[in-house]
């Protein structure tokens, strides 16, 4: 009994930290930067910056992967698949992590673009643009403005 108690207040504490507005925000703006640190990689570039992107994509990755799995445990797998952006994110992380040990296989470079044009989509193309907790930003094309 005890142990279910504290299950239920961990998976309160995860919903508080991951639907806080506040997060939405830092998440919202690790998605714009990592657009950012994938639209600055190029062939031929010099060490300092390509160690440089590399750490950030280690950094972004990391945090998408944290979200992801906060979110799948405060909302349980049953509801997070439920919503086509979860499904969305969750794609994308996996993406993200399979790309990390191949990152120096010629010829993979399209998972990277593929994050990259789905990172796009994501701020362009939606209609209603909705972050992790639900929060209503701008609507799509409005949302590349507030990045600007």
């Amino acid at each position: 009994m005890l142990c279910q108690q504290r299950t239920v207040l961990l998976f309160q504490f995860l919903s508080f930290i991951i639907f806080d507005p506040f997060i939405d925000l830092f998440i919202t703006l690790c998605i714009v930067v990592n657009t950012l640190f994938m639209a600055l990689d190029r062939h031929n570039m010099d060490q300092t910056t390509h160690d440089t992107l590399k750490l950030g994509n280690y950094f972004f990755t990391a945090t998408f992967c944290i979200e992801a799995v906060i979110k799948l445990m405060a909302m349980s797998p049953k509801y997070y698949f439920q919503e086509g952006w979860n499904i969305f994110d969750f794609i994308i992380v996996v993406l993200s992590l399979i790309e990390i040990p191949l990152e120096n296989v010629s010829g993979l470079s399209v998972l990277r673009s593929f994050r990259l044009v789905s990172q796009d989509f994501l701020l362009l193309f939606a209609d209603d643009f909705y972050l992790p907790g639900r929060t209503k930003v701008a609507e799509g094309r409005g949302m590349i403005e507030v990045a600007l």
